[in-house]
């Protein structure tokens, strides 16, 4: 192979780019592109549509990437120097490629024409997943701050631009950020990577809290915060979307009804993380319910909006598309538990 091919090859190889496609921060995205679809029956062309999915694509590659550039080093410690994480590329490469993401992005948001409030939200965006990873600000190692930024542009950010793109600022403005950040709380990888964290000498603010402050707080808060806030979004779907009410009830019922009779059967063991081996992955009891709400309630609403607009075809296809690894172990998960 070439030398240029080979670059391409491990350019292509980047997680950055799937993670920006797949990951759960566009997953949350979706949500809020088909609820808002739904409730304000607002039409766009496919093409704004498309580059707006667009446009979240390239950030999420960008908040990755900036991140795997700028933590080199750290992953050479802990074994993780991988061609996904960029090693093999010279930083050179890397940053060329994060202005290009940076130029496509701004051109995507001036095609799109949004509002002040538009703008100003993907330029702070950029400008808070740039200094979470670059020194000297690097707050992703100042404890609470690099909590706080990450816990902001990973999801909320990304969603309230959802929102500003529908001119739409209802009380879910409040609601869909603090459930998107609970759903895949940034605290919950911190405690998750505490180990690692610590061998780098990578100063989160689990590592702050400690170990077994950092796993109570997980276990004793924020998953059941978690599980409360997906209850409360059915419940916000089933209420204030008409077009979806009955399928709504229908799957909450069902849902309710299957998780009393898997926790007649396994009792306690279905609130015990270390049913997957480690108390630093979710219980089964939160798997369930977040299944529920990724694989059922977001379908649910984008099939809903395409039937009445087919342009949201496309935004639809692409969230099937992006579902097949987290169906495949949430499946995995449930079945452990009670199998």
């Amino acid at each position: 192979m070439s030398d240029s091919l080979e670059v391409v090859y491990r350019v292509l190889m980047l997680r950055a780019w799937l993670a920006g496609l797949v990951g759960m921060p566009a997953q949350l995205c979706y949500f809020s592109i088909f609820y808002l679809g739904l409730k304000t029956a607002f039409s766009f062309d496919v093409s704004q549509l498309l580059l707006l999915i667009f446009s979240l694509w390239l950030y999420g590659a960008y908040a990755v990437l900036i991140n795997d550039l700028f933590d080199r080093d750290l992953d050479v410690q802990v074994g993780k120097a991988t061609i996904s994480r960029g090693h093999g590329l010279n930083p050179a490469y890397i940053g060329a490629l994060l202005l290009l993401i940076i130029s496509a992005n701004a051109v995507s948001v001036a095609l799109l024409q949004g509002s002040v409030i538009f703008n100003a939200l993907w330029i702070l965006t950029y400008v808070l997943g740039t200094i979470y990873s670059v020194p000297p600000f690097r707050l992703k190692a100042r404890g609470f701050l690099g909590l706080l930024c990450d816990s902001i542009i990973e999801k909320p950010l990304p969603i309230l631009i959802v929102f500003a793109f529908f001119g739409y600022y209802g009380f879910e403005i409040l609601l869909f950020p603090i459930f998107a950040e609970m759903f895949d709380s940034v605290f919950k990888h911190q405690a998750r990577d505490y180990p690692v964290d610590v061998k780098t000498k990578t100063r989160t603010f689990a590592v702050v809290l400690g170990n077994d402050l950092s796993d109570k707080v997980v276990n004793k808060a924020i998953h059941p915060l978690n599980i409360m806030l997906v209850l409360v979004v059915f419940l916000v779907v089933l209420f204030q979307i008409p077009q979806v009410r009955t399928v709504t009830s229908v799957v909450l019922a069902a849902l309710l009804i299957v998780f009393i009779a898997i926790l007649a059967r396994e009792k306690k063991r279905i609130f015990q993380a270390e049913t997957f081996g480690s108390n630093k992955n979710n219980p089964p009891y939160v798997v369930f319910f977040n299944a529920g709400f990724q694989t059922l309630l977001i379908l649910i609403l984008g099939v809903a909006l395409t039937v009445e607009n087919p342009a949201y075809l496309f935004p639809l296809l692409l969230f099937m598309l992006s579902l097949p690894p987290y169906f495949r172990a949430y499946v995995e998960r449930l079945r452990i538990t009670v199998g």
